[in-house]
């Protein structure tokens, strides 16, 4: 095959890679040297898919195998293999993506390379656990993530609050705001979405620091601290 036919297989592999929800979110969070040799990779697989493809099509079909060749502008041999292998990466990107949703890809690229906040926030996620942020402002907000965060520059969580407050001087929580009551208020009156005007989008960039949080280990040590004190 020409080497510059070897173009098509690898754009098909590249796009592959970046659109199918199977490898996009792990492909875009590794670095560009390990992208491109991964798309090599699929566009070795593709052309070999592309290779056997056609190998089939002049064996089962001779006739119209030729016949596809003499109305093929270029004549340049492979080259209908090399667009195949091109056409095969687009056509498998798309059907992948019926078969996986955004947030299960989001998920599963967490799960394999994902960093320490996201592990966490995953964890909460997957299993409606509460977490406490601390942004670089000192203002603490503990609630539930309600959406995975994207590898990209700038990613940003949805929260929804249950309390939230700040850091004071000693680093000690204070809340002062507690949503709960609020959401039950709501539901009582009968309104449609109770949590409008309530979530919370953070800025990862802006989160100093991230714990699952529980309350009754909270209220514990929290008396622990008052009789110490009071001692």
């Amino acid at each position: 095959m020409p080497f510059n036919l070897l173009l098509f297989p690898l754009v098909g592999g590249y796009y592959l890679l970046i659109t199918s929800r199977f490898t996009k979110y792990i492909h875009q969070r590794i670095d560009r040297q390990r992208l491109i040799f991964n798309a090599v990779l699929a566009g070795i697989f593709l052309l070999v898919l592309a290779t056997i493809g056609v190998r089939i099509l002049k064996t089962s079909f001779p006739e119209w195998s030729e016949s596809m060749r003499d109305w093929f502008p270029l004549q340049i041999p492979y080259t209908g293999t090399a667009i195949l292998s091109f056409v095969l990466g687009i056509l498998i990107a798309h059907i992948s993506n019926l078969f996986i949703n955004d947030t299960k890809a989001l998920s599963r690229s967490i799960r394999f390379i994902g960093n320490e906040l996201e592990q966490l926030v995953r964890s909460a996620f997957l299993n409606t656990a509460l977490i406490s942020f601390t942004m670089k402002s000192g203002k603490v907000y503990v609630g539930w993530p309600l959406s995975l965060p994207r590898p990209s520059r700038g990613s940003y969580l949805s929260v929804l609050p249950l309390i939230s407050g700040y850091r004071d001087e000693t680093q000690d929580i204070i809340f002062t705001t507690e949503y709960w009551d609020l959401y039950q208020k709501r539901q009582q009156e009968g309104e449609g979405d109770i949590y409008a005007g309530f979530l919370l989008v953070l800025s990862v960039d802006e989160i100093t620091h991230a714990s699952l949080f529980d309350f009754d280990i909270y209220e514990r040590f929290n008396q622990t601290l008052d009789r110490n004190s009071g001692a």
